[in-house]
């Protein structure tokens, strides 16, 4: 970031197109016509590289356009909104390999890119707002509500008293279930429906079909909060269990426990050293963990495996009932429930970044039939938007 004394941002900009400007440059080399690379890996690799290099920062510096009351010109980073769609459209013309003077909507449409002004617009309620006020503003954010990616919690010599099983493939995984003589076996879940998500996670001894403990906990709009995220209160839901219940807690530590889960993502997460979102509910299932590291002789607790879902496991499409009956309502009485669910979760981060696509999509939709080029190109031309 350069900061400049009146905070007007024009060194940032330059900076960032200077920038953009000399990556495109060497991205259109790879489109060469007989060993160049397919126009969808040139339009992953713009999205996933030039994008991210040119508006690194950009809900600091850049203010997306609208109109002055009573005036015609849009204003805010109008400049920098220019500089960028000119970088942009160097890279459309390489993804599509269109002719030089092809319209700028038309490019954007065929590459299959946002234009760069593709953002909802709201009314603002700040006399001076910062561009980070009006970004939460319009899409309805409110930072103090929202998940905060920190680092991680845990020391980088901390070892984790439990293990983590992975299954090649999804045959093993049911054979080693099956197979499984742990007297006592959680099951995890997270599940949405009906526009909702909700957790659960349910608790079996033995060979028993029915289960012994079952909690659940009802997350909110799936708008709001993600599966994954749901996935991860399951499996805390599930360490719960073991901690809350005193019969199961005097056997940690002695007796053999399986934790289920059939979400590889969270357990991959367990072992990797980056923060990443649902950060804070990977740090509650370790403070969880670590309040029974001292309880029996064992020093690995529990073991955590994947088990493949959908595979008419009974316990583990259980599991996935009782999510669906909490993501409709259904939640365990609240001081049933861990400390950090009982006030309710944050809104996650994932499913605000899917938020902000479909209004950009939205927006990108309106841009091209508000375009003069979108009626006559109608009946020739399938734009793929």
């Amino acid at each position: 970031m350069v900061l400049d004394p009146e905070l007007r941002w024009k060194a940032q900009v330059t900076k960032a197109v200077v920038k953009a400007t000399t990556w495109v440059m060497m991205y259109r080399r790879l489109t060469k016509q007989h060993s160049g690379l397919t126009m969808d890996l040139m339009r992953q690799l713009y999205k996933a590289v030039g994008i991210p290099k040119m508006t690194y920062a950009a809900d600091i510096w850049y203010i997306p356009l609208e109109k002055a009351p009573g005036g015609k010109k849009r204003v805010r980073s109008a400049d920098a909104l220019k500089w960028m769609a000119r970088v942009q459209r160097i890279a459309a013309i390489a993804i599509t390999g269109a002719l030089g003077l092809t319209a700028g909507d038309m490019l954007d449409a065929h590459a299959g890119i946002e234009p760069m002004e593709a953002h909802r617009k709201r009314d603002q309620k700040f006399s001076n707002p910062t561009p980070i006020q009006m970004m939460a503003q319009r899409y309805d954010t409110d930072p103090t509500k929202t998940e905060k990616i920190s680092l991680k919690a845990r020391a980088p010599d901390h070892h984790p008293t439990f293990t983590i099983q992975i299954a090649k493939s999804r045959e093993d995984s049911i054979a080693h279930e099956k197979a499984d003589d742990a007297p006592i076996r959680i099951y995890p879940g997270g599940s949405g429906i009906d526009e909702q998500t909700g957790a659960a996670a349910i608790l079996y001894r033995g060979k028993e079909t029915e289960p012994e403990h079952v909690v659940q906990y009802h997350l909110g709009l799936k708008a709001h909060h993600s599966t994954y995220k749901a996935k991860w209160v399951g499996v805390i839901l599930g360490v719960w269990l073991l901690i809350s219940k005193s019969s199961i807690r005097r056997e940690i530590g002695t007796t053999k426990i399986s934790i289920y889960t059939d979400n590889q993502s969270i357990l991959k997460a367990m072992r990797s050293g980056r923060p990443e979102p649902a950060q804070y509910l990977q740090d509650e299932f370790f403070k969880l963990v670590d309040m029974v590291s001292n309880d029996g002789q064992r020093r690995e607790k529990f073991t955590l495996k994947w088990i493949s879902a959908h595979s008419n496991m009974t316990r583990n499409e259980r599991v996935d009932e009782e999510a669906k009956k909490a993501a409709r309502g259904e939640t365990s009485f609240v001081m049933s429930l861990p400390l950090l669910l009982r006030p309710g979760l944050p809104r996650s981060i994932l499913s605000l970044k899917e938020e902000v696509k479909k209004e950009a999509k939205k927006r990108w939709i309106g841009i091209w039939e508000e375009s003069k080029r979108s009626e006559g190109f109608k009946e020739i031309d399938t734009v793929p938007l």
